[in-house]
């Protein structure tokens, strides 16, 4: 399967740390990988990157736009290409100012793009000592996804 992953929000530290760390487990899961800064389609965000994940030789590639913190401005489908988006809203995450809440979101990533490996954050987190982070993360890496996204991935035929 092939995916094209859009990370927005706010650029901090964390959001430095979640992306390198995304983006290094999908290196490790044998995915061909390449990033760019992407088109501003988040007004108010400091920073939009995306990230095209290729692993497999077939057509099809799902949009998955991780918005940390509610700055995606959601536009029409022009192209008609599948997109699911992510957000702590969506996904009934608490946002404060700490950005915890961006640990939810990476793990929610793992119930889309099942080829992705919990191990690569799960011991950076350990290493870290960030036990709240790690709860978060494994929470939302095994809660199901909100009806509508899982109906939605079904349908593309994940």
């Amino acid at each position: 399967m092939n995916y094209c992953l859009i990370f927005c929000g706010y650029r901090n530290e964390i959001f430095d740390t979640v992306v390198r760390l995304m983006l290094e487990s999908a290196r490790e899961s044998d995915y061909l990988l390449s990033t760019k800064t992407q088109e501003l389609r988040a007004p108010y965000s400091s920073l939009a990157l995306s990230a095209k994940l290729v692993g497999s030789a077939r057509p099809e590639v799902l949009t998955v736009i991780l918005d940390f913190d509610h700055v995606y401005v959601e536009q029409p489908v022009i192209d008609s290409k599948p997109t699911v988006i992510l957000s702590p809203k969506k996904l009934g995450i608490e946002m404060k100012d700490d950005s915890l809440h961006y640990w939810g979101v990476a793990g929610a990533i793992l119930k889309i793009i099942s080829d992705l490996s919990p191990a690569y954050v799960t011991s950076y987190l350990i290493d870290k000592d960030m036990n709240d982070e790690m709860n978060l993360f494994k929470k939302h890496s095994v809660t199901s996804l909100p009806l509508d996204m899982q109906e939605y991935i079904a349908n593309f035929g994940l």
